[in-house]
This record gives structure tokens, sequence and C-alpha cells, in this order.
């Protein structure tokens, strides 16, 4: 019997998230030249035991599939999983010119849907989502940089004591010599993945940055029992473009970001998130931006262009992006500098750990926050808004909420995935894995405009 399996994302189109406005360094992402479709295992296809496994996995300089990982399991069906994503085989990616290394994730579909003339049952193929597979970050190596003199600050113990605008002048030469170009520098591995925003103050607007960095080039050192440290510094200058090309920084930031580790979670090889966020006037702009070790040996630098909308809104209203969010907590105020930290980003009174991949998880509700631009406010200052959630696939409605009624421009929600059952008594059923889209209906009763937003999502 011809048997085929549906591998949601084998077939589907790269998404690469270091092109989400990154300008260096350049990246030629692999292409997938070899699928080996997983052997459904006799026992789960007697018994009709379907589901997604969703693997994690390395694809090497050589275009090698290795270090696959089962980061949402089906008991049963990991193992079939596990050994034939083991055998793809990619043309190798690359970052200016050269091979390297990625880390990605795909879903694997087990369907059992027919049976044939002869009793067994057999698995469907169905068409694969756009975004199973991402590549999340490339690894690369690059020389050292050239010993000097000037690599250690003077005595101070905490180097970023002096807070904004005291940038070293070595860190500065390397931020603006490879501005021009958006050349970047790798001995500490770094890319921003992407970028959100939300309602700032005072007219300004409130960008949040998702950093990948190769933890393992940050030299952590053990602390106490089982637990790792390391101290980064971070150097941002931001640069407003006109016509692409970068004007004169019009401001610059030093900031500390520590992370702590048990010694059984760390991975060298691992790209990690780190988050800040800081508010700028609108506008479009390149951050320069450098991670640094504490004495300065090993620095990272990178480049990356984003906007920031008017808050007022460009269209009369609008929104600001959706962020999906894993948690987001009550915080203290911000300071005055902002802080990078592993997975989360301070915002006003919130701390908000975004959920970069959009994949949420069996019995997770699905949490977001997003601001609202232009709508019109009483003389209190308050909005009068109308808020509704559709949840949709392809072309058909699965899940609606309630109207709510919101009075401030800052609109959070935890959207609990799951559907009715039929009958009075039946028990609320959980959205099925797969590809979803979230929209999101506003209207300002103030002023009678509408806004609409959509936000994709992948529910495990």
């Amino acid at each position: 019997m011809n048997r085929k399996l549906a591998l949601l994302g084998i077939l589907a189109g790269l998404i690469i998230m270091p092109l989400l406005g990154q300008t260096s360094p350049q990246i030629k992402e692999p292409v997938l030249i070899k699928a080996v479709d997983p052997a459904y295992p006799s026992i789960a296809l007697q018994g009709r035991i379907e589901g997604i496994v969703v693997l994690e996995f390395t694809i090497g300089v050589d275009g090698r599939v290795s270090d696959v990982k089962v980061i949402k399991s089906k008991p049963l069906l990991d193992e079939a999983a596990v050994e034939a994503v083991k055998q793809w085989r990619y043309k190798p990616g690359q970052i200016d010119g050269k091979p390297a290394a990625f880390t990605g994730t795909t879903s694997v579909n087990f369907r059992v849907t027919s049976s044939d003339a002869a009793g067994e049952r057999r698995q469907t193929e169905s068409v694969p989502p756009p975004t199973t597979l991402r590549i999340a970050a490339p690894q690369i190596e690059s020389p050292p940089m050239e010993s000097s003199a000037s690599a250690t600050p003077a005595a101070d113990s905490h180097p970023d004591a002096a807070g904004q605008g005291a940038i070293p002048e070595k860190i500065l030469k390397l931020l603006d010599g490879g501005l021009a170009k958006r050349k970047g520098r790798q001995d500490i591995f770094l890319f921003v993945a992407g970028h959100s925003v939300l309602p700032g103050e005072q007219n300004e607007m409130f960008g949040a940055f998702n950093i990948k960095v190769k933890s393992g080039d940050l030299d952590p050192s053990k602390v106490g029992s089982g637990r790792l440290e390391a101290y980064l510094s971070v150097f941002a200058r931001f640069h407003p473009l006109t016509a692409g090309a970068p004007e004169a920084a019009i401001r610059e930031l030093r900031f500390p970001g520590y992370f702590y580790m048990g010694e059984d979670q760390f991975d060298p090889k691992r790209e990690d998130l780190y988050c800040y966020g800081y508010s700028l006037p609108p506008g479009g702009y390149v951050m320069a931006l450098a991670v640094a070790t504490k004495d300065l040996k090993r620095i990272g630098v990178t480049y990356y262009e984003f906007v920031l909308p008017e808050a007022s809104g460009t269209t009369g209203l609008d929104l600001t992006s959706v962020v999906i969010a894993k948690d987001i907590q009550s915080s203290p105020a911000m300071g005055p500098r902002p802080y990078l930290s592993l997975g989360s980003y301070k915002y006003p009174g919130r701390e908000i750990h975004p959920n970069v991949d959009g994949m949420i998880g069996g019995g997770e509700s699905l949490k977001i926050i997003f601001g609202v631009l232009g709508a019109k406010r009483t003389a209190q200052k308050k909005v009068s808004l109308e808020v509704s959630y559709e949840i949709r696939q392809e072309d058909k409605s699965i899940l609606s909420f309630p109207k709510a009624a919101v009075t401030a421009p800052l609109v959070e929600a935890s959207l609990p995935l799951k559907t009715k059952g039929s009958g009075k008594a039946a028990a609320s059923v959980e959205l099925p894995s797969g590809n979803y889209t979230l929209v999101i209906r506003i209207l300002d009763k103030l002023s009678n405009k509408a806004a609409e937003n959509k936000i994709d999502f992948y529910k495990l």
C-alpha cells in the first residue's frame, strides 16, 4: 500500500526570523532537498493514536540534521518523528558567504482518517501550513578581536554605572564603522529577531526588541551550587533614517544585563532570547547595537531597521503591534534606563514575556497586549472603545468572544481556546492543533471610527 503521512511543514516555505528588519549579517537560508516520511508505528496505527510532535533540531554546515529534540510530545509517536527528521538533508545555509549552522523547529502531524478495502487504516496527506518550519538563529564562528589596551574600561567595577551617553570610544568606533553598510561583528553571536510597538509616554512610542544571543559566548561563571551567571554590557545608538540613509544618532544608551541559569539548563550552543524596551519619538530608525562581556574583550555588533508609528494614529484609528505573550506580570515602575533580561522586558507597570514563535500549548490561553492609536478622548482623558475578538481558520469562523468595553488605550486580554461542546451540559472542547488567525476589531464609540488587526498563531 502506498502510505502517505501528513508532515506539516516539510514542503512549506522557510520563515527566516533574522530577516525581520535585520540588515546584518547577510543570511542565506538552508533549503530542504531531502525529506523522509516517518513510518507510522504499528501499535499507534492499530490504536488509532493521532497527534502532533513538535521537534527542535540543528542544521549543520554540511546540511545534515542533528541534535533533534522533542519539545512537544505525543507518546508512541515521538521516536518515529525524530528518526525521520534525522534523515532530512538541506542545502547548507550561509552567513556573509560562509557556511553556517542553523537551528529550527518543525511539527510532524500523524493522522489516521480512513480504512482501505483490506481493512488497514492509513494516513492521508494534507496541505502544510506556511509557518511550521522556523529557522531560529544561525550559529557562526568569527575571528577574535585584536587585543587592545583599551579593552577594559577605566577602573570601575560596574562598567555600566555611568548610564546614558557613557559609551567607550572602542565601542563607538565599532558601531559607527559598520553603520553605512550595516556590517556587524560576531565575536558574540547576536541578531535582532524582531520588535513590537506599544504606546509610550509624552507622544513617544515604546519599541520592544527581541534579541537572540548565543549564551555560550558570554563566558558564564559558576555561582553557588549548580548555578551559572553572566554579566553583559549593552550599547545602543538610534539613528533616524532619511531616504534609507542614517543621520546622526539622537539617543545612545549603555545599560546592563544579567542572566542566571541552572547548570543543567545551560546549552552553550543554544541561542537564547533576550529583550529590552525603550521609548523614542515616532519615525524610522536604524539601531546600532553592541553586546559585550564585562571586560569588553568579546563584542558582538549588529544593525536593525524599524519604524515607530505616530502616537495619534496614521489613519485616524490604528492598532500597534499585537504582542502574543507567554505571561504578563505586574511590575514596579521602570527606571530611566532599560535593562536586558532573559526572556522578558519591562513596560510601565508590567513585565512582558513575549511568545515570539506564536505557539500556544495545550490548555493555555492566548494572552495578548496591544495599544490603540488615534482614539478620541473625553475631558477626563479616557477613551470609549468596544473591542471584539474572533478566531478564524482559513475562511471559517471558529470562535467568537463577547464584546468588551475599554476605557484605556492599552488593551490586555487572555482568550481561552475552547469551544462549547454539543448539548446543554457538555463540557468545553479545546481547539484542535493547527494554524489560526486572531481578528481584533475596535470601534471608537466617541468618533465612530473603526480599526481591525490580525495576528496568526499556532495551537499545539
